[in-house]
């Protein structure tokens, strides 16, 4: 337990109370609110997203990700499997065509792709205990490292997207379990990664624990199925131009 003074009435005060014993005011609600740790960045009213990031023609332009209701606030979607696409300059997901979320790489204040042995939903009174503190503010692993062994039921993951943003005056999180190995995973989830980095002048690239020994193995094994998915969609080409070319003469 640590002293912190007020804000309203400059007394000290335990980080652990809820309200201030001097005056009242609510320090757990402050110590939780998001407008205290992240400023509100300079992004234009309007914008799209653009340059479409693919992982090629086996995997194609989409990630698979999952939309765990217990730790997302807003409930943009039912729970349940979401769409993420990965652009230059910001990614959208979606659970139809017809309701997508779109969110600018300017918009964000945290973006974190991390890697996670187990994610367990749980009930909704300790997910709201643990959210702010562990995942908003100390990372992906905090929560799920905290919070094992409670759940009523487990659901496996490789990694975790975790998404800090702002939109209509207010800060919003998104946060998005999903298997590296499934689809094109791996290679979309670098890439949103890499492109926030870059797009925030961030050099560092993506972390260690993504760069594993059998990944190189699948990047080559993803490159040669691609060129030979590729070859072929030029062999049905040319047979379909000869047929064209018999039937003509």
């Amino acid at each position: 337990m640590a002293l912190i003074t007020c804000p309203d009435c400059q007394e000290r005060v335990s980080d652990k109370a809820k309200e201030c014993i001097h005056c009242g005011y609510p320090i757990f609600e402050m110590k939780n609110d998001p407008a205290n740790y992240f400023c509100i960045p300079e992004y234009p009213n309007k914008f799209s997203l653009t340059g479409k990031i693919s992982s090629g023609l086996v995997y194609g332009g989409n990630m698979i990700c999952y939309y765990p209701h217990e730790l997302n606030k807003d409930l943009f979607f039912d729970e349940g499997e979401v769409v993420l696409e990965v652009y230059e300059n910001g990614f959208s997901f979606w659970k139809s065509i017809f309701d997508q979320r779109y969110i600018h790489y300017s918009q964000i204040v945290d973006l974190r792709v991390e890697e996670v042995n187990t994610y367990t939903q749980k009930d909704k009174s300790v997910i709201g205990r643990a959210a702010v503190g562990g995942l908003l503010l100390g990372g992906v692993g905090a929560i799920v490292g905290g919070l094992s062994g409670q759940g009523k039921k487990a659901m496996k993951f490789d990694s975790v997207i975790s998404v800090i943003y702002h939109h209509n005056d207010n800060f919003h999180q998104v946060i998005l379990p999903f298997n590296i190995s499934k689809m094109g995973n791996r290679y979309l989830s670098k890439a949103l990664l890499k492109n926030y980095k870059a797009f925030s002048g961030d050099p560092v690239d993506a972390p260690k624990a993504y760069e594993r020994p059998e990944s190189i193995g699948q990047d080559e094994s993803q490159k040669k199925d691609n060129l030979l998915y590729g070859s072929l969609l030029v062999g049905v080409f040319i047979v379909i131009a000869l047929i064209n070319f018999v039937s003509d003469t």
